[in-house]
């Protein structure tokens, strides 16, 4: 894998050439990835001591050498030829769960329709965001992004010791586009718009956005963590975000524009990790227990589902003790070209509805469609990849069939579950408004449609 790739490119480069950003400006503005940048206020500290700190170095030399080495210099002359200031021998970091993801400008530029200017984006475990250029087999680094709060990731991957592995930016990155005169070209002189959007999976509790409408010039949008009011249910952000609009939610124009919205699941609590309890209980959650919709473009939440109090943007269902890791499954069930159904599992075995049904948020809903687990050690079922849906008939009775696989990805080495592949026919095809249907609404199955496969 050293040979060729991107990673065999980046590797060949100087690193001074590298433009690497990070946001450490007023608001989270971009600045170059530079000691210059890290200072104190950056990160709201006092003096130069606690950035070193934070950045697990010992004093002003050393963190130069690690924001050097970063960047992709041999600070440390792994290959004992007494030369410091060239490329180390490998620079890009690893991709555990980050899927690289295609980006096509179009005829941008000098590109044509024939010849499109495509760029890749994709997180890494070393702390960055990368954008390549996929176009005519170039595969060169655009830029990278690194955000400041993973700052003590570095010094980590830097040591390298046996038996640790530091997460960065561990997801796959989502992106939103907005082609607003359907020309095939995404180009921000017109309106255009694409937007990113990057989670952190074992990297932390952060949701970033990044303005991309310009390929070679990204812009900080916002940022979203567990220590804002609103937010504090996000666990570790595994949910990969869905895009789209949802009913009633315009710019308040004549006629209304739809506003787009993301809508990704609360997260992932760590406390997950180990099997507790004897005898052997599933371990609810602390964190991560809900769903959340926010403005696309700035962060701001639009409603919540969570076990907190009702008021304001949530809803309160206090039946949801288990962390929402997967990407949402959504759906436009009436054609509106509007998400109007969201699917969710969870890591304790149930599978959930919403309903977005109606221009009022007070009307919607979220139900609960199964509990697949049987809360013992062979029963202990966890969903943790998004469920797939698609509508259908059986026997002339429509129904929307969901499904989804149980498995335990944080530890995907288990043998102790007997782990299922499920089929729900879920026939209640219509939006649910305004309660949620309680169990004698479900008891009555069409003649001749089964009830599960």
């Amino acid at each position: 894998v050293q040979v060729g790739g991107i990673g065999g490119l980046l590797a060949t480069r100087d690193p001074a050439t590298r433009v690497i950003k990070t946001n450490t400006g007023s608001g989270g503005a971009l600045e170059d990835f530079s000691t210059s940048s890290f200072d104190p206020a950056a990160f709201g500290l006092s003096t130069d001591a606690e950035v070193h700190d934070l950045f697990g170095v010992p004093d002003a030399a050393e963190f130069g050498d690690l924001i050097d080495w970063a960047r992709g210099f041999d600070v440390d002359d792994d290959d004992g030829d007494a030369i410091t200031n060239e490329p180390r021998e490998w620079i890009l970091g690893d991709m555990l769960h980050s899927r690289p993801t295609a980006v096509n400008y179009g005829a941008l530029g000098a590109h044509t329709a024939s010849d499109p200017d495509v760029r890749l984006v994709v997180g890494t475990n070393h702390g960055f965001a990368h954008m390549f250029d996929a176009s005519d087999n170039n595969g060169d680094e655009n830029w990278a992004f690194f955000p400041k709060e993973l700052a003590p990731v570095l010094a980590k991957v830097r040591e390298n010791a046996p038996n640790q592995h530091p997460y960065g930016v561990d997801n796959s990155p989502i992106i939103y586009v907005d082609d607003v005169d359907d020309d095939g070209t995404i180009n921000a002189g017109d309106g255009d718009r694409a937007w990113l959007y990057l989670t952190l999976r074992r990297g932390g509790d952060i949701i970033y956005a990044l303005d991309i409408s310009s390929p070679d010039s990204p812009r900080f949008m916002w940022m979203i963590d567990s220590s804002m009011s609103e937010f504090v249910e996000l666990g570790q952000t595994w949910s990969a975000p869905a895009t789209g609009f949802i009913p009633g939610y315009d710019d308040g124009g004549s006629p209304p524009e739809p506003k787009p919205v993301i809508i990704f699941g609360a997260g992932y609590d760590t406390g997950k990790d180990a099997d507790i309890g004897s005898p052997y209980v599933v371990p609810t959650d602390g964190v991560g227990r809900g769903i959340y919709i926010v403005d696309a473009q700035t962060g701001a939440k639009i409603w919540s589902v969570t076990p907190g109090a009702t008021g304001g943007t949530n809803l309160q269902e206090t039946r949801l003790e288990h962390g929402m890791v997967a990407e949402p499954a959504v759906m436009d069930s009436n054609g509106d070209r509007r998400i109007d159904r969201i699917y969710m599992p969870d890591t304790g075995g149930n599978v959930w509805r919403v309903d977005l049904g109606d221009t009022d948020k007070s009307n919607w809903v979220i139900s609960q469609v199964a509990a697949l687990s049987g809360g013992t050690q062979s029963t202990d079922r966890r969903f943790f990849n998004r469920i797939s849906v698609a509508r259908t008939r059986h026997f002339n009775e429509a129904f929307d069939s969901v499904a989804l696989g149980s498995g335990n990805r944080a530890n995907p080495m288990s043998t102790d579950v007997d782990d299922r592949f499920y089929m729900i026919q879920d026939t209640r095809i219509g939006l649910i408004t305004p309660t949620s249907p309680i169990p004698s609404d479900c008891a009555s199955v069409p003649t001749g449609v089964p009830q599960h496969y």
